[in-house]
């Protein structure tokens, strides 16, 4: 079996200081982008040297509550070596039983490359079971045959009885892939790099690699659900402007804008928020509270101004909500829970002078409302697909002291998405039918 074509695939992400040292450089870096001060030079330049600089001390602060460092590289790291792993094992028509232990090796393996064993990679270590549902959706996919099942462990056989009904063109199409594959008896090649937009592994670093690997064909996937010109915009706009000038053959790249439309985005963050709520009516925490928890979903903010020039981040944003909420109720009626829940959209992370416009309302005036009404508080990251200081720090620590010091009954943070079964699944697709 020969190789078809070597596919590059490179998931975009902000980046973070991965020491002290590098957040002044980061900041610079942030603001220097004409995505986000839309500035001729040398102004854009000056006013980047003095905005980074004035906030350089107060982010150290921030990130020295997180151990001096943003994890974000590792935790992309992590959903690229798990997109990776199971985008060539389906193609390469390599058998599942070893996906663990090969999986795991490739996570540590990246650990010891990078010198950090912290909290957050041992937490990916020993979520083996994470695996096992990211293959055992694969099992219902392609349509592994029951004696490769029976080979494998008792734990691996457990399966999902629920299929979504909007999953099934999905399965058609896939499997209809699946079987011309085998006709034609070729296989494509996948890699996935890593391309942080204000720290290292930089657009440059990538494109370097790429140039070595030589690939057929490029899929640029921002991490970024809902698209934005200050963010996916921004990352996709650098990468195409290197591609053209670095590559002299004619390739092929596909952008993938945004995912927050994708059936299995969705049922990953109903996943996680079904369990909460299991956890809240379960536990005596309603009895504490006048009412249902408030489900505030908590998306890193932007200036008006950038929406009002046309930038769909807010619509998305809305749309999001929506299908999650759609398919919550669904899950709480299948359940017997029949009750509406309370949710809404708010925004953090604001920054720069007060008399400037942001998007609206803000997350921290939502707690301090729903302390009024003694509302209990699932707070969800819908923006972000991994941890880094806005979850770590602004949600987990500064709104967890907001809602304390302001008696809220109970404050939960839904975990960030980063490598839930689902969600790697929903990239997988992505790629998959990219072309």
């Amino acid at each position: 079996m020969s190789i078809n074509k070597k596919i590059a695939v490179i998931l975009c992400n902000l980046g973070g200081p991965s020491s002290l040292k590098e957040v002044n450089k980061f900041l610079f870096n942030l603001f220097y982008d004409p995505a986000i001060l839309n500035l001729r030079n040398p102004l854009r330049w000056i006013i980047a040297k003095i905005i980074s600089k004035l906030r350089t001390k107060k982010a150290k602060l921030i990130y020295q509550k997180i151990n001096g460092k943003s994890p974000i590289l590792e935790e992309t790291s992590a959903q690229a070596i798990s997109l990776e792993v199971m985008l060539n094992r389906v193609d390469n028509e390599k058998t599942f039983e070893t996906h663990d232990d090969e999986l795991n090796d490739k996570l540590d393996e990246n650990n010891k490359n990078n010198n950090k064993l912290d909290e957050n990679n041992k937490k990916i270590k020993l979520e083996k079971k994470l695996y096992s549902e990211i293959y055992n959706d694969y099992f219902k996919i392609y349509n592994i045959n029951q004696e490769k099942k029976k080979k494998l462990s008792p734990f691996l056989q457990k399966q999902d009885p629920q299929i979504d009904k909007d999953k099934n063109v999905f399965l058609n199409r896939i499997n209809k892939q699946k079987e011309n594959n085998k006709k034609e008896d070729y296989k494509n090649h996948y890699k996935v790099f890593i391309a942080m937009r204000y720290t290292k592994p930089s657009a440059k670093d990538v494109i370097y690699n790429l140039l070595e690997y030589n690939p057929d064909e490029i899929i640029i996937l921002p991490l970024y659900p809902q698209f934005s010109n200050s963010t996916s915009g921004s990352s996709i706009k650098e990468l195409i402007s290197l591609i053209n000038k670095n590559f002299h053959k004619k390739i092929s790249v596909k952008t993938i804008e945004c995912h927050f439309w994708h059936h299995l985005f969705i049922k990953s963050h109903v996943k996680i928020l079904y369990s909460i709520l299991i956890e809240v009516v379960n536990s005596d925490k309603l009895c504490k509270s006048k009412s249902l928890p408030l489900i505030l979903f908590s998306a890193h903010g932007l200036p008006q101004k950038m929406i009002d020039s046309g930038d769909p981040y807010e619509n998305q944003m809305k749309m999001c909500i929506e299908l999650i909420m759609k398919e919550l109720h669904k899950k709480c009626r299948e359940g017997g829970y029949n009750k509406n829940l309370n949710y809404k959209l708010c925004y953090q992370s604001k920054v720069g002078a007060s008399f400037v416009k942001w998007l609206g309302p803000n997350t921290e005036d939502e707690i301090v409302q729903a302390s009024k009404e003694k509302q209990g508080i699932i707070i969800v990251p819908i923006s972000f697909v991994s941890e880094h200081s806005e979850t770590l720090v602004e949600l987990d620590i500064d709104y967890a002291q907001i809602a304390e010091d302001n008696q809220i009954p109970y404050y939960i943070r839904a975990k960030t998405l980063s490598i839930e079964p689902n969600y790697i699944n929903c990239l997988i697709d992505l790629v998959k039918n990219s072309f």
